[in-house]
C-alpha cells in the first residue's frame, strides 16, 4: 500500500475512471454484439463467435482484476456519479459533435439541394439532441426538487 500525496490523488482517480469507463464501453459493444441494439449507420462485418467473446470477456475480466488492485493498492474512492448525469454530458457532446457537421466547406463541390437538404437534416439532428439535454435537464431538476 502507498501513500499518495493529497494533492495527487486525482490523478489516480482519473486513470482509474478512465479505464473503467474503456472497459464498460467494450462490454457494451459484446452486449451490443449479443442482443443486437438498434444500429443505423453501422454494420459489423466481422461476426465473433461465443469461443472469441468468452475470451475477450475473460481480457476484460483480467482488466477489472488489475484496476481492483490499482485502486485498492492506491486507495483510489469510488467516483460517485449520476446515470441521468452522464447521459446528459453524453447528450452534450452530441450535441457539440452534430453542431461540427453542419458546414460542408472543403469537401468539394456538391449541388445546392444536397447542401440544403443536408444542412436541414443535420439542423433537425441538433434540434434533436437539444430536446435529449432539455429532457435529462428536466429529470435533474424534478431528482433536485424531490
Amino acid at each position: 500500500m502507498f501513500t499518495i500525496p493529497d494533492d495527487r490523488k486525482h490523478i489516480f482517480k482519473s486513470v482509474a475512471y478512465m479505464i473503467e469507463k474503456k472497459l464498460l464501453d467494450m462490454q457494451i459493444q459484446i452486449i451490443a454484439h449479443r442482443h443486437p441494439l438498434r444500429l443505423v449507420s453501422i454494420e459489423y462485418s466481422a461476426s465473433l463467435t461465443e469461443e472469441e467473446l468468452a475470451g475477450i470477456e475473460d481480457g476484460i475480466n483480467r482488466m477489472y482484476d488489475m484496476l481492483e488492485v490499482f485502486c485498492r493498492e492506491y486507495s483510489v474512492p469510488k467516483t460517485s456519479a449520476r446515470l441521468q448525469a452522464e447521459l446528459m454530458i453524453k447528450a452534450n457532446f452530441l450535441w457539440e459533435d452534430i453542431c461540427s457537421t453542419i458546414s460542408l466547406r472543403g469537401y468539394g463541390q456538391l449541388d445546392d439541394a444536397i447542401i440544403k437538404d443536408y444542412t436541414q437534416k443535420i439542423n433537425d439532428m441538433i434540434d434533436g439532441s437539444n430536446n435529449l439535454i432539455e429532457q435529462f435537464k428536466k429529470i435533474m431538476y424534478e431528482n433536485y426538487k424531490s
